[in-house]
């Protein structure tokens, strides 16, 4: 399978799949994440060429060989320009040429979490109303983000509703804690949600919820039949 994971920032993609991730690295399925900013202006002030640093590493440790970075600016990403943000998640497609894509819910607190999400929305459907000779996507996903998905309280949106439990291992567990350490501010102290104990938590929970001892869980918008 190839799994491809479109996501606003560098982490996004490890809060919200990092165990997932790594266990289908080493089940030799191939993994692309596609990050739409690759210059955080919040936590790397001092030096903005190390968050590049800290995603190659993350990935390092997760097993992920190809990235593709677009350089939309945070926390603006309202006020970018849309059909060119959906064409670079196409162009990642075309090049990647995923079976299923994963993005974030729309409802979520972060307004970048939430204009990616839409992109992917429009791009992830290429194979389908485009005139190429291009596979279609077979499935699409969306992700729960800690500290962001679970502040989307809008009563405009539906919640995530995890309807996919995917089993995950304790040496991935232990994987998402180490690439998720790689960046500055992301880990906090319990108990707030990204701590290192709320992230094994929420592992249990949805493990439990699928019939596992941990997994990390998604929602399935959509998915060709057989």
């Amino acid at each position: 399978m190839r799994y491809l994971f479109v996501v606003a920032h560098p982490d996004d993609e490890v809060l919200g799949a990092g165990a997932f991730i790594f266990d289908a690295v080493r089940n030799g399925d191939a993994v692309g994440v596609v990050v739409m900013n690759s210059c955080d202006k919040t936590r790397y002030k001092d030096d903005s060429a190390k968050i590049v640093a800290d995603l190659s590493e993350s990935h390092r440790i997760l097993g992920i060989s190809t990235c593709y970075t677009y350089n939309h600016e945070d926390g603006n990403f309202h006020l970018e320009d849309h059909r060119r943000m959906v064409q670079e998640v196409e162009s990642s497609i075309r090049l990647f040429q995923p079976d299923c894509v994963f993005t974030h819910h729309l409802s979520d607190n972060n307004q970048d979490h939430i204009v990616v999400a839409q992109s992917c929305m429009e791009a992830f459907r290429l194979g389908q109303r485009s005139r190429e000779n291009i596979k279609p996507v077979s499935a699409l996903y969306t992700m729960e983000v800690l500290s962001s998905t679970d502040w989307g309280v809008s009563p405009s949106t539906a919640p995530f509703i995890p309807n996919t439990f995917v089993k995950v291992s304790p040496n991935a567990l232990t994987a998402k804690a180490k690439a998720l350490m790689c960046y500055e501010n992301v880990i906090r102290e319990s108990p707030h949600p990204r701590s290192l104990e709320n992230i094994v938590a929420l592992a249990t929970i949805r493990g439990s919820q699928g019939g596992y001892h941990t997994a990390e869980a998604f929602q399935c918008v959509f998915k060709r039949g057989v």
